[in-house]
């Protein structure tokens, strides 16, 4: 039998950044570290928190405030793609704290390789508590199940991605609006709301200590009761009014809280990622990495190449098949079975904003116009293709590259990193197609 948790665990947190950021990167999800960080604490008080990687390539330079702003120690790590040595350096330095008199009850490793299997393993031998971070879609299915718990970042993301209302109809294109201004207290009361929902998914009663304690451990800012309160259980009543949560009377002076609504996270707006702090910035590996950042910030996952080819030659396929319309549903749905059928491991949004990438290329038509449609009844069948497959992939090219032209108008645009981009080949197999695209994409501006 397990020995009992400790009240407030301390957690050494060892995060595998190479891993991390490019798993991000291929599912098309903003990496947000604060978003991890804050799930941990949830867990316990973070005593030690290391990130490995080599911080001088490309792809990870843009990361380097995120991680040092959440206040984790970047270890560098001179690597190869041959050979990432993050792997083996984390489980040296979790093993030997492992090891120590003073070692931390709880280990958490950020990273979703098989390699960790084995130093989960050693370290629940030694008697720690072990939860895994990883990408549900790059994680090994051996580390999720041997680790004591498991939380997958496409999860933590999704509360704060826009989520598409259960209507039929909605609106893709951005809504204008102000941001109201939230006060102090209603922090509070939304750290508090916070702080039981944590609690009840423990299967903790949230009594008035432990939330009052739980509030402390996510938010080191927290230092108790504000001097407008006499105690905590006036603050817990404050945000009974307001609407955050619900008093139960507990045992002797305790009380207990419920939750009283859903808990949304909401954060600052991130930074975007850019390079333009860096040197030489007109490198081909630094240009194809801003070019995957500004997709990444997009929410687009960059589908390689050939089986983006695959998804959509097949999808013309079945429209060539079946006669009848189709619905934006039904084509998000057969890019997920072809997906399937061929073991491609992508997540459902992937084919979903794909499918999206289409509609933005004027690639369907829409009771027999050649058109994009920001309003969409996702079940209307009323959908046919307006081109051929290849112009549909040519089309969806250009549609990346517009993108990040938009974002960042005073990019440069080369061929070379923008082919290592959209057919994972730096060669001269597809320069004149990549020409062609950089040539008309001033028509679509």
């Amino acid at each position: 039998m397990p020995s009992p948790r400790p009240e407030n665990d301390r957690i050494a947190v060892f995060i595998d950044a190479e891993n991390l950021i490019i798993s991000a990167q291929q599912a098309g999800l903003p990496l947000r570290m604060e978003l991890v960080m804050d799930s941990i604490r949830e867990e316990g008080v973070v005593s030690f928190a290391r990130a490995y990687g080599d911080w001088s390539q490309a792809h990870m330079k843009p990361y380097q405030q995120d991680f040092l702003g959440n206040v984790i120690e970047m270890s560098m790590l001179a690597t190869s793609y041959e050979k990432n040595t993050g792997d083996m350096q984390i489980a040296c330095d979790a093993l030997e704290m492992a090891l120590i008199g003073s070692a931390p009850h709880c280990f958490v490793i950020v990273g979703g390789d098989r390699d960790f299997v084995p130093l989960v393993q050693k370290l629940k031998r030694y008697g720690m508590r072990v939860i895994g971070i990883g990408l549900r879609k790059t994680t090994s299915q051996y580390l999720d199940k041997v680790c004591d718990q498991f939380i997958f970042y496409d999860n933590l993301i999704s509360d704060i991605e826009d989520a598409v209302p259960s209507e039929t109809v909605v609106e893709l294109a951005p809504l204008d609006g102000a941001t109201d201004v939230v006060s102090e207290e209603t922090l509070l009361f939304d750290l508090m709301l916070r702080a039981v929902h944590a609690l009840e998914r423990k299967g903790v009663v949230p009594s008035g200590a432990s939330v009052n304690n739980m509030m402390r451990q996510l938010d080191p800012k927290y230092t108790g009761t504000p001097p407008q309160y006499y105690k905590f259980r006036e603050l817990a009543e404050a945000a009974q009014t307001a609407g955050f949560v619900r008093l139960r009377e507990g045992s002797g002076l305790d009380f207990q809280l419920e939750s009283a609504r859903k808990y949304t996270r909401t954060l600052p707006e991130a930074t975007p990622v850019r390079l333009a702090a860096f040197e030489t910035l007109d490198d081909d590996a630094t240009l194809l990495s801003r070019y995957r950042s500004i997709l990444q910030e997009k929410g687009v996952p960059l589908i390689p190449w050939e089986q983006r080819s695959r998804l959509v030659t097949a999808l013309w396929q079945e429209f060539r098949d079946y006669l009848e319309p189709f619905s934006m549903h039904r084509i998000n749905q057969r890019l997920v079975d072809i997906a399937a059928r061929n073991m491609y491991h992508l997540p459902d949004r992937a084919c979903q904003k794909l499918t999206h990438t289409m509609n933005i290329g004027r690639c369907f038509l829409f009771d027999g116009n050649a058109e994009y449609r920001s309003r969409i009844d996702f079940n209307e069948e009323n959908m046919r293709p307006a081109v051929e497959a290849d112009e549909a992939l040519l089309r969806v090219n250009r549609t990346y590259l517009t993108g990040i032209r938009k974002d960042e108008p005073d990019i440069e645009m080369r061929q070379r990193p923008v082919s290592m981009l959209l057919f994972n080949d730096g060669s001269d197999v597809h320069a004149f197609e990549v020409d062609q695209l950089l040539s008309s994409m001033h028509q679509y501006m």
